[in-house]
């Protein structure tokens, strides 16, 4: 499994990440699909919080 690398976040601010939509599109993509769990994704992809992945694919 490879890094996504900068592409991952838009920029940090404090503790708070905020995500490219091309990025949260990608994760949200691979969610649908189903072929990984949301563990997976979430680790492979550096999304600390699982329930974010959830919400994003929520509103796709």
């Amino acid at each position: 499994m490879g890094k996504i690398g900068d592409e991952r976040r838009s920029e940090k601010i404090g503790m708070r990440k905020r995500f490219h939509s091309e990025f949260m599109t990608k994760v949200v993509l691979e969610a649908i699909k189903g072929e990984k769990t949301i563990a997976e994704l979430s680790s492979e992809y550096e999304v600390h919080n699982r329930t974010q992945i959830v919400n994003w694919r929520k509103r796709a």
